[in-house]
């Protein structure tokens, strides 16, 4: 068989974005990001190879535990906003993922809380603020009808 040439796609860095449910004004857009952007970590199995006596035995698990980091630029008036939520209260609720590209669907995570905030230097030659939330993302949903 010949080799095909599949065109791989295109990555849009301006794509990428957060979206809170309930605090709309914490939503984060490319022009408040550093070049790392933003990143989310899905972690654990989605389903776990038990061993039985000759065989594997599935176990699907209902969620992955979800790191999502943001690297926003310190300078913007959002930065002050983060800070302020975590000063006051830092439970997210649902949180939407969106990729840089239009091929993924976005992510849901949900149960999403502030996390931790990356240290900061403030010698003026690091612009970025990085926060970490952290939440569930449902899998198998389909076995499990959630």
């Amino acid at each position: 068989m010949a080799f095909q040439f599949t065109p791989p796609g295109v990555l849009n860095r301006l794509r990428a974005s957060v979206t809170y449910a309930t605090a709309p004004e914490l939503n984060i857009t490319s022009n408040f990001l550093t070049t790392e952007g933003i990143r989310l970590a899905l972690e654990g199995n989605a389903t776990d190879l038990l061993p039985a006596m000759v065989s594997l035995v599935s176990s699907p698990a209902p969620y992955l535990s979800a790191t999502l980091t943001m690297s926003i630029v310190r300078s913007s008036a959002i930065a002050q906003l983060y800070k302020l939520r975590f000063e006051n209260v830092t439970l997210m609720g649902m949180v939407t993922v969106f990729p840089d590209t239009d091929v993924l669907n976005p992510f849901i995570l949900n149960n999403v809380a502030l996390e931790t905030v990356r240290e900061m230097a403030f010698a003026g030659m690091e612009p970025a603020l990085v926060v970490t939330a952290r939440g569930y993302y449902n899998v198998n949903t389909g076995f499990f009808g959630t």
